[in-house]
């Protein structure tokens, strides 16, 4: 049986920067949950630490997802480019690894 994780989270430079520098007001509060622990550099890899955390857990093929808030609330060229950079990006690591 093949184990599979859904909506696994992921983020990547320039999309946490953006969200970092929103105004006050404007960014969201959820981003101090990406500085707990190793948790930044465990989203930012999609590469050699995530596959061998999977061989680790049993889990053949993930389902990756933008960790929230993903590019939702920004405005919208800022939206459109890094939602554009994020599905260019997912679709390398794909190529690159499309049994995981």
């Amino acid at each position: 049986m093949r184990i599979v994780g859904i909506e696994e989270h992921w983020t990547f430079g320039p999309l946490d920067d953006t969200l970092r520098h929103q105004p006050p007001g404007l960014r969201d509060p959820s981003l101090v949950l990406n500085d707990h622990g190793d948790a930044a550099a465990r989203l930012a890899d999609v590469g050699d630490l995530r596959i061998a955390t999977m061989d680790a857990q049993g889990v053949d093929v993930q389902v990756l997802a933008l960790a929230p808030p993903g590019t939702q609330g920004l405005p919208v060229a800022d939206s459109i480019a890094l939602s554009r950079d994020a599905n260019d990006q997912a679709a390398e690591h794909v190529r690159r690894r499309p049994d995981r």
